[in-house]
């Protein structure tokens, strides 16, 4: 077998992870399945390219991750157990021990399906990975290569996100950026992350808004010959939403993917976990249910590599995988064979639980049926998300506004940058964004606007001898206040022989100028 020439295969890495078998194999790196013989555990081991391996630099950064990803502790994400260099004939290798994770990854899934998923399987699948983004952001920790390659469903129905930091410390090497080894993540790339390289907590939100489009209508909303071709999509043009693709996509669904995946940073969800309460509403507004992951039907569900037919966006790429599951063969019990008659007594017992059901489900019905009464009273049309208007809170400070937006279920933060203006002293609120009156979404974020008083105006140029009366108009046109002192010293009288503030002093705007005339 192929595994069997690996040189890794069967050796000791730190004299601790025995290994045991390959389970995949891409450009970055190795994933293996081991044995941790101090502790008698499984583990994954992700031994990274010789390349990588050998850079100095690199296996700095790589330790720094890995330290940082081992301290997040969450059941959607995947644990971080060690790490360490194993120096070998063929140099060292950077290795990290993981959790092992026996199922597939969403990628698999998405191709075993073939095609879109509903809107109660896209959420139940994308909730627990914005659940572990979430945890992550509280942390203070970025992803930055969320894609459903790095989203592990288990045998056991759990929802697992991996790859914590190695983007950040393969990014950040020359290399990887020659090679083209990131040429699948582009297709989930926020457009600042690509032009600027710029990464934040909302970086990983469009990364998920892309995801949960690629679940609703069966593919990314950009496709392309080339990595450069995709990422120019994502730099220069908006997401769609799903029900451009999927009409079936409720409105809901369409609002949290177009603002995910809003091009301006500032237009996404703060984080996961305002992302993660937006899912929550459209959950309870759709009242969906909530859908297990998809059980297996076969171990040849799972590929092991991508085929000649895979999208241009995924070819040449390798995907990290998880240990497929042996299954073994079961024979088919045959079916138990009915008693010839049932008792008297079990039939009055069956003829009891009967009637009880009756009358359970004939009060599951009324209700119901009262439900949808008030439904028809309290709404004209179809379920709707409830929204909010924002009060007016100019001219407040900016605790009586919080105290007036408490009113309403939002969240409230303080823009940094204050405006001027010439109505609102200094320190009080101007507006907010959105702007009053505006409906806005439970939970959603309303930024107080503070002021920073009049406008700042220079003092204009007025020549020495000037008339008074030009001088006064040039004060006048930018917004300051004229005050003549005149001087009986000798000299024509009405011009202007000094001017208090200097010429080109900045200050506010209805602010008073000395002009000392003869």
């Amino acid at each position: 077998m192929q595994t069997a020439a690996d040189p890794l295969v069967g050796r000791l890495l730190d004299r601790r992870y025995r290994v045991l078998d390959r389970i995949a194999r891409g450009g970055m790196s190795t994933v293996y399945r081991g044995i941790d013989e101090r502790l008698d555990r499984e583990v994954a081991v992700k031994v990274m390219s010789p390349e990588l391996s050998s850079d100095p630099a690199f296996s700095d950064r790589f330790e720094r991750e890995a330290r940082a990803a081992a301290r997040l502790s969450h059941v959607n994400v995947v644990a971080v157990h060690d790490h360490g260099v194993e120096y070998g004939p063929d140099g060292p290798s950077v290795f990290l021990v993981m959790e092992l994770v026996r199922g597939r990854t969403l990628r698999d899934l998405i191709r075993e399906r073939g095609g879109r998923f509903s809107p109660a399987q896209a959420v139940s699948l994308l909730e627990p990975v914005v659940n572990a983004l979430a945890a992550a952001h509280r942390a203070g920790l970025v992803h930055r290569d969320v894609k459903p390659e790095n989203i592990l469903l288990s045998d056991q129905g759990v929802v697992k996100v991996a790859d914590f930091g190695l983007a950040r410390a393969v990014n950040a090497d020359a290399a990887s950026t020659r090679t083209g080894l990131m040429m699948g993540t582009v297709a989930y790339c926020a457009p600042e992350q690509i032009t600027r390289g710029r990464v934040s907590p909302r970086t990983d939100v469009y990364a998920a808004g892309i995801v949960l489009f690629e679940l609703l209508t069966g593919r990314p909303p950009f496709g392309g010959e080339s990595p450069m071709a995709i990422a120019y999509q994502h730099v220069h043009s908006r997401v769609p939403a799903p029900s451009a693709r999927n009409r079936a996509v409720p409105a809901e669904l369409d609002e949290i993917v177009v603002a995910a995946t809003d091009s301006d940073p500032d237009g996404r969800p703060a984080d996961a976990a305002a992302m993660l309460a937006e899912l929550a509403d459209a959950r309870l507004s759709l009242r969906l249910p909530v859908v297990p992951v998809p059980s297996r039907q076969s171990p040849a569900a799972l590929p092991a590599e991508p085929d000649a037919r895979t999208s241009a966006l995924h070819r040449g790429y390798h995907p990290t995988r998880v240990a497929p599951t042996p299954r073994a063969s079961v024979p088919a019990r045959p079916p138990a064979r009915p008693p010839a008659r049932a008792s008297r007594r079990v039939r009055r017992r069956r003829g009891w639980v009967f009637a009880i059901l009756v009358l359970v489900l004939g009060a599951l019905c009324a209700s119901a049926g009262l439900m949808v009464v008030h439904r028809m009273r309290t709404s004209s049309g179809p379920a709707q998300v409830q929204r909010f208007p924002v009060p007016r809170t100019a001219d407040m400070t900016p605790q009586a506004a919080r105290h007036a937006l408490a009113a309403v279920p939002v969240r409230v933060s303080v823009a940094s940058a204050r405006v001027s203006s010439a109505d609102v002293p200094a320190g009080r609120v101007t507006g907010t964004r959105p702007s009053a009156g505006s409906p806005v979404r439970r939970n959603a974020v309303v930024t107080l606007v503070l002021s920073s008083g009049p406008p700042l105006v220079a003092v204009p140029r007025i020549g020495s001898g000037e008339k008074v009366a030009d001088a006064t108009a040039a004060l006048t046109a930018v917004g300051l206040v004229a005050h003549v002192d005149r001087s009986y010293d000798g000299g024509i009288f009405g011009r202007v022989i000094y001017v208090d503030p200097e010429i080109g002093t900045r200050i506010r705007a209805g602010s008073t100028v000395t002009l000392t005339v003869v």
